[in-house]
């Protein structure tokens, strides 16, 4: 097994990724070979089953692209059923404490450093490995990703942060945002000290850190803050804004 997106990360480089919300293998399969470094496949917003899940899984191999999926809540269940889809890592959403960022890690790990279930044909498939082999290698492959995106993470981040086992904290600067009574409002100065405090502890405690964003010149000043993992954009997004952009330059 290789992950390439947690390479980049281990080794203190950028990884820039996106969201995909399309229930569409051919869209994976695009961004993939488009040269982002990971996909957060979004089933916690987008209308994604398990089995397209797999499919969309499945669209990623000969790339270099690390499928990564949201789940909709915090649950072991949840993740289960996306690493035996094959996928390296799930972001478990609204991680607000130092119990519930453990639960995150043991959800991804076998046994004896947690509680996933045994049972991944179609992940050792899309390797052409063994179910044993796959095993013997997913612990240190698959990554456990919380997301901080609540003013209640961002005041116990230090607890969260010291959990062993977190491959890396993603800012959530939106729903961030909302928690603060400021929704949307990411550049407000009270959001971004928040952000702040999430990075700088994040620093101290040597653990990855991400965010989103959706603009260039965001991302770029994001890079150079420190962030290793970003998200740029939607899939959605990049769908409306391609076909609005043709069609407001023609003349009828």
């Amino acid at each position: 097994m290789k992950n390439h997106f947690k390479e980049l990360l281990v080794s203190g480089k950028t990884a820039i990724g996106t969201i995909v919300q399309l229930p569409s293998p051919p869209v994976v399969e695009i961004l993939a070979q488009a040269g982002f470094d990971w996909l957060l496949i979004d089933t916690e917003h987008g209308p994604i089953d398990t089995e397209k899940l797999q499919a969309m899984i499945r669209a990623t191999s000969e790339t270099q692209a690390a499928p990564i999926v949201r789940l909709a809540g915090n649950l072991d269940w949840l993740a289960k059923r996306s690493l035996d889809a094959g996928a390296l890592g799930v972001m478990m959403p609204g991680v607000n404490s130092a119990e519930e960022a453990l639960a995150a890690v043991r959800a991804v790990r076998y046994p004896p450093g947690g509680n996933r279930g045994f049972g991944p044909t179609f992940a050792a498939l899309r390797w052409g490995l063994t179910s044993a082999e796959y095993a013997q290698q997913a612990n240190e492959a698959v990554m456990a990703i919380v997301q901080i995106e609540h003013v209640d993470a961002v005041a116990r981040i230090d607890q969260i942060l010291a959990v062993p086992g977190i491959d890396l904290a993603l800012i959530g600067p939106y729903d961030l945002s909302g928690s603060m009574g400021l929704l949307g409002q990411v550049g407000h100065s009270d959001v971004q000290a928040a952000i702040d405090q999430v990075l700088k502890a994040a620093k101290k405690a040597g653990v990855p850190v991400g965010i989103f964003g959706t603009a260039a010149d965001e991302i770029n000043r994001y890079i150079l803050q420190g962030f290793q993992a970003i998200l740029v954009g939607v899939d959605v997004a990049f769908l409306a804004a391609g076909a609005t952009g043709l069609l407001s330059q023609i003349k009828r």
